[in-house]
């Protein structure tokens, strides 16, 4: 068995929960989502994810700047199904009091390396917990910086100008968000999530999960040869949006 490593920074809170799977049920996953933390899962038997894994050549991997569709290779989809099945009973021992009404998968054998610190930008009327399976033989190399409340906390007057931004340009596009804005130095000489931002760094081995709210918590793959995402979109629960956050903290 190979457990998660982490490189804690000094300037940031430690709301990363690492646990074995076997252990699942000594914590209080469902607070560990709506607080916007990151929990990493270890020790899960998926099967042979090497399967998966050898199914699209290295060479095949090139660097990508972007999550490009890929086709699954026919070969793997009956072992992607017992997955997601796994991902979905794995949803209903996590999140009992969670009512999912639509899931979403992205396969992701492509080599990524260095993508920049970010929010997700999709918009849902509820949170969505989503999960990132590495099924590669390296570890996959997550880095997370600042919450979205923690922006708030530490760039209040800085925060209220990116919401003003937001709010007019959405006169002209009305798919501009915050988590949209902050992918960009859209303020002068201040962008949060940039190279300087401090970070922690996470390498989660073969087998490992990452569950987070990625409207939420910041994120970056510093790198990574393959992963299986999940995602449930949420009828009921899961805390509070990332608009709900910001306008409770700015308030």
């Amino acid at each position: 068995m190979v457990d998660t490593q982490i490189k804690w920074h000094k300037d940031l809170p430690h709301d990363i929960v690492v646990i074995d799977a076997s252990h699942l049920s000594d914590i209080d996953t469902t607070g560990i989502f709506e607080d916007s933390r990151l929990l990493v899962i270890d020790n899960i038997d998926w099967g042979d994810l090497d399967e998966i894994r050898a199914a699209v050549p290295l060479r095949e991997r090139e660097f990508k700047t972007s999550f490009t569709k890929t086709p699954i290779p026919k070969k793997i989809i009956p072992h992607l199904r017992i997955i997601a099945r796994q991902f979905n009973d794995l949803f209903l021992s996590l999140y009992p009091n969670y009512w999912a009404t639509e899931v979403t998968s992205s396969f992701r054998p492509m080599i990524t390396n260095n993508e920049p610190m970010h929010f997700d930008t999709f918009e849902l009327p509820h949170p969505a917990p989503t999960a990132f399976l590495n099924f590669d033989t390296k570890p996959r190399i997550w880095r997370t910086s600042y919450t979205i409340q923690a922006l708030c906390e530490k760039f209040p007057a800085e925060m209220r100008g990116l919401v003003e931004r937001v709010e007019k340009e959405r006169q002209v596009n009305a798919h501009r968000n915050l988590s949209s804005v902050l992918r960009k130095n859209t303020l002068k000489d201040w962008s949060p999530l940039d190279s300087r931002a401090p970070y922690h760094e996470i390498h989660f081995p073969q087998g490992s999960v990452v569950i987070c709210n990625p409207k939420n918590v910041s994120h970056q793959i510093y790198y990574g040869r393959g992963a299986y995402g999940y995602s449930w979109h949420l009828d009921q629960g899961g805390g509070l949006l990332q608009e709900e956050i910001v306008d409770q903290c700015l308030s």
